[in-house]
């Protein structure tokens, strides 16, 4: 689905080609990788792409906590909204965006 999403996101670069990147650390407490990150507007924005169980973000929530202005987003199979995720203590707003609107991601990030 990985593959799906970022081809999708790099073909719908109209107004300007898209940078997609990845992103990963290695560190002693434990490995974090997350899908997808790119620069929207003036914001880090990192994706998450969950074909499967949706519950495992932590890695995404590693991202928030290194950089707590970056937009979280969650692809999956799940309907369209913003969510708020507690993790070790903390809260993070992830957008959820269903696989069928990812076209449209660059609207649900502005609004």
């Amino acid at each position: 689905m990985e593959q799906v999403v970022g081809q999708s996101m790099l073909a719908g670069g109209t107004t300007r080609p898209l940078d997609l990147y990845y992103w990963s650390r290695d560190k002693v407490e434990g490995s974090a990788e997350v899908d997808f990150c790119f620069q929207h507007q003036s914001r880090m924005v990192g994706m998450e792409i969950k074909s499967g169980n949706v519950a495992k973000m932590k890695s995404l929530f590693s991202l928030g906590n290194i950089d707590p202005t970056a937009a979280l987003v969650r692809v999956s199979w799940d309907n369209l909204g913003r969510e708020s995720w507690k993790f070790a203590g903390k809260d993070y707003p992830i957008l959820s965006l269903p696989f069928y609107l990812i076209d449209r991601y660059q609207d649900f990030l502005t609004a």
